[in-house]
């Protein structure tokens, strides 16, 4: 025997000594010839198949010694008591482990290359990946178990679980979050629910089965990003010489592929959209979207609500659930006719079916009113209602959006939104008894959208009309709107059928779990704590000097902190968040704060404000400043005009912001105290 292990110590504090610990071992059990990570591994049954064997009465392999069978799984938990030993390994049909029993007297081998009963506290860690082989029988506290004969190791683990994680902590580390399997108050892990998201899909496909369509898959890069309004990434294509836009939609492919002469087809894919993110929304996640010839909306609501149904059912085990705000939802058949007919609704089923503006009418009692308004007046009644970034330039569609979406938070139970104006639905059909709207329907349940279908246009002239409208207003600043895609209407041209168009996403899971759509991921994109090149990472900091002097009150030095630092985010923008909300046990968002520091100095003059403008421009650091012009008009215009007549030395600062390096900042501004 190597005695070396046997000098080795249990177990070391830190991450990277017990990391060592753990490498210590693996390199005696090579130098013993045991190969810690082998080609070859046996299992004979799951270990939830074995646990069942417990079940039975009388099964054969029960207390018979010399039915021995292989088990494999990775090492829980270990404890060691004497002459025995206990240990509970894991597998993926059972999670919370199964007891393996190793006794002194039945591990007594001297050979090296054969694993004994001293090796099992010495070599064996938690995390390890172990294959045991023994006979099965109950413990004398009557726990089912395996007694161990022989074992080995499968794989090695080098690095210990951490203790627990954080909600961070668990996405920067999501390989950790899924083998500690911790469950939520609702019973939920990290796997289940990724088990849950892969039965939504199960379920689509089955149903789209019954219906008959044809499941394909079309390009994720285009050289035109079409069929939803949203900012697109960008990319490269070096065999093309061109630049190419990753997908934001499904959609325009699979409407060529019915101009082409297929009848009903359907793609689950990646998409993607460079915005930013939220507890319902991703920049990449996977969408259905599905287009049958010779149907229209009508037909789709009837199909949607039943997949729907189905889905809520299989998934919740109930046709109810609690969203985000703990509100009740009803997924099963809540709107009776009596309630229906008082609001003038038309029902699928037990789903009303709510025109666009009377919804927002309605969700709004009565506050906001955008039928018959002009552009102008959408806007002005957006800003009365405290609705941020609107700008006329941005086209209709966008304000009768941001609209909406004021109204649509006091949403409870599934419906469909029917009937939108033509400027909000640049892809579908206009309703032949009202022109202006256009026959759309979307899920809406507790805020939120879940899915949307169109009765699709297919009137080529017309498309090209909408595309024209949504490409000026692209012209004119609105990133999110749509581009102008001469093809696609191509493609019209040569004819295509009346249909009907439906897409959702994976965002339907995490809704109906009320859980962060990074919960549904398995590996979600987040912001690195640390870069990954090697380099230690740069800690930034923002230090705002503010003028303090006797003729300048506390309200204009608090109004000047406030300006400067608000300046610093709209130059800086989203880099500076790390973290983009947090969420509250019971699904309240909290924006989160910006990574860096931010430290308030004083200054005695104005000309130490100047020096310090100049000093930091000169190391290219961000700089912010705020003046006394600034602080008397609201109006940029003027401000201007007013500085651009003045010297710098005539300009009345306020204060100053530098934001950049710890070490250069601090540096720049170690003359100035602290404000108290």
């Amino acid at each position: 025997m190597n005695a070396d292990h046997n000098q080795l110590p249990i177990s070391f504090s830190s991450l990277e000594a017990q990391r060592q610990l753990r490498v210590d071992r693996l390199e005696i059990l090579k130098k013993r010839g045991i190969d810690p990570y082998p080609v070859s591994s046996k299992r004979d049954y799951r270990l939830a198949e074995v646990k069942s064997f417990f079940t039975q009465e009388q099964h054969p392999f029960i207390g018979d010694t010399t039915q021995t069978i292989t088990l494999s799984g990775r090492v829980k938990s270990k404890r060691l008591s004497g002459k025995i030993a206990f240990a509970q390994i894991e597998d993926e049909s059972l999670p919370t482990g199964f007891q393996c029993i190793f006794k002194l007297d039945m591990l007594t081998s001297t050979e090296e290359k054969v694993l004994n009963f001293s090796d099992l506290k010495t070599l064996i860690d938690e995390g390890d990946y172990l294959q045991v082989t023994g006979y099965l029988d109950r413990s004398q506290t009557g726990e089912p178990s395996i007694f161990v004969t022989a074992y080995t190791v499968l794989a090695k683990s080098l690095r210990p679980l951490p203790e627990k994680m954080d909600s961070e902590s668990r996405f920067l580390d999501r390989v950790a979050d899924f083998k500690m399997n911790s469950k939520d108050e609702k019973g939920l892990a990290g796997r289940d629910i990724i088990r849950m998201k892969a039965k939504y899909w199960q379920i689509w496909r089955e149903e789209m089965a019954k219906e008959g369509f044809l499941e394909v898959e079309c390009p994720i890069f285009e050289s035109v990003p079409g069929g939803a309004e949203a900012k697109p990434f960008t990319t490269f294509y070096n065999e093309l010489d061109q630049d190419m836009y990753l997908r934001i939609s499904l959609e325009l492919p699979l409407k060529k592929l019915i101009a082409g002469g297929f009848e009903a087809v359907y793609e689950i894919g990646r998409i993607f959209r460079n915005e930013g993110s939220s507890p319902q929304h991703l920049q990449e996640y996977t969408q259905i979207e599905w287009y049958i010839a010779y149907k229209d909306y009508a037909w789709a609501m009837i199909f949607t609500k039943r997949v729907y149904q189905r889905i809520v059912q299989e998934l919740l085990g109930t046709m109810t659930q609690v969203d985000y705000h703990g509100h009740e939802i009803n997924w099963g058949e809540w709107c009776d006719e009596t309630e229906a007919k008082k609001n003038n609704w038309e029902l699928v089923g037990g789903w009303p079916k709510i025109p666009y503006f009377d919804a927002v009418r309605y969700f709004s009692q009565g506050a906001i009113d955008t039928e018959g308004k002009s552009l102008e007046g959408l806007c002005n009644l957006a800003k009365s209602l405290g609705i941020e970034d609107i700008d006329p330039k941005h086209g209709m569609a966008t304000v009768l959006d941001k609209l909406w979406k004021k109204a649509r938070v006091n949403t409870t139970h599934p419906f469909f939104l029917i009937l939108p104006p033509v400027e909000l639905e640049p892809l579908a059909k206009r309703d032949p008894a009202k022109p202006h709207l256009t026959q759309r329907f979307q899920v809406v349940a507790g805020g939120a959208e879940l899915g949307k279908a169109f009765s699709e246009l297919n009137d080529p002239i017309d498309q090209f009309g909408r595309f024209s409208v949504q490409q000026a207003a692209r012209d004119a600043g609105n990133e999110d709107a749509q581009f102008m895609d001469t093809k696609y209407v191509e493609a019209m041209e040569y004819g295509m059928p009346p249909m009907a168009g439906f897409g959702t996403s994976e965002r339907f899971v995490s809704f109906l779990l009320s859980k962060h759509i990074r919960e549904c991921v398995t590996f979600p994109h987040v912001r690195e704590q640390a870069n990954t090149s090697g380099k230690a990472k740069r800690t930034m900091v923002a230090h705002a000097v503010i003028l303090d002097t006797p003729d300048v009150p506390n309200w204009s030095k608090l109004n000047a902190a406030a300006h400067l630092t608000a300046s610093l985010g709209a130059r800086e923008g989203k880099k500076l968040i790390y973290i983009d909300h947090s969420t509250t046990s019971d699904g309240e968002q909290i924006p989160m704060n910006i990574q860096h520091a931010i430290m308030m100095k004083s200054a005695t003059t104005k000309d130490d404000l100047v020096a310090l403008k100049k000093a930091a421009e000169a190391q290219e650091l961000v700089v912010t400043c705020f003046t006394k012009e600034m602080r008397e008009s609201s109006s940029d215009a003027k401000v201007k005009e007013w500085q651009e007549a003045k010297r710098l030395a005539d300009v009345d600062f306020l204060g100053v912001l530098v934001f950049g390096e710890k070490k250069q900042v601090e540096a720049l501004t170690k003359q100035f105290p602290l404000v108290q």
